[in-house]
């Protein structure tokens, strides 16, 4: 990829790898990215990126990156609010909340290294939250656009950018931004 495209001026990074699971180890990780961000200076124009995971460690992933040479560095976070138990026993409110608390987070983050919030979207888990689930579609739609636009207020704190996940999915809905577009702000 780097040898067929890394000239290309519109090439303004590349993604290491995408979501490394959180049980490798940090210095395994570390060791890919130095050899792989070698590959991308050696074979590509002098303004790509190399755009690194956090694994889902932000902290941890970030001192490393801050601590290593690393040509033209950022840090790409995944955010979301469904998988943990602690984030599916949270109510609307709650998940306000926390969209809300990142902007902080993502500030101290990109005073650091350049970030870019990889992946988001206004997914809420309707499974483990039962009163969520029984409420109207229309008054469900009203709290994921509630929900979208916190996430985007912070997510406005990523000097890099943010990319919505994904376009379209197979089974559409929450996930496919071409579905819910109307929804989120403009």
């Amino acid at each position: 990829m780097c040898e067929q495209f890394g000239q290309y001026q519109a090439l303004a990074g590349i993604e290491i790898l995408n979501e490394p699971h959180w049980n490798i180890p940090v210095s395994t990780l570390m060791a890919y990215y130095h050899a792989a961000g070698q590959v991308i200076t050696d074979n590509c124009h002098s303004g790509v990126a190399q755009v690194m995971s956090d694994s889902f460690r932000p902290k941890e992933m970030l001192k490393q990156i801050v601590t290593s040479s690393f040509n033209k560095p950022v840090l790409d976070i995944h955010m979301y609010q469904l998988f943990t138990p602690e984030d599916q026993a949270l109510d609307v409110r709650g998940h306000l909340d926390k969209a809300a608390r990142w902007q902080q987070e993502l500030e101290g983050y990109r005073r650091k290294v350049p970030v870019i919030v990889g992946e988001w979207c206004a997914a809420l888990d309707e499974h483990s939250n039962p009163a969520f689930r029984a409420r109207t579609f229309s008054d469900r739609l009203v709290d994921y656009e509630r929900y979208a636009v916190a996430q985007q207020r912070s997510f406005d704190a990523a000097n890099v950018g943010w990319f919505y996940w994904t376009a379209r999915t197979e089974d559409g809905g929450i996930w496919s931004f071409l579905d819910v577009a109307e929804i989120l702000p403009r």
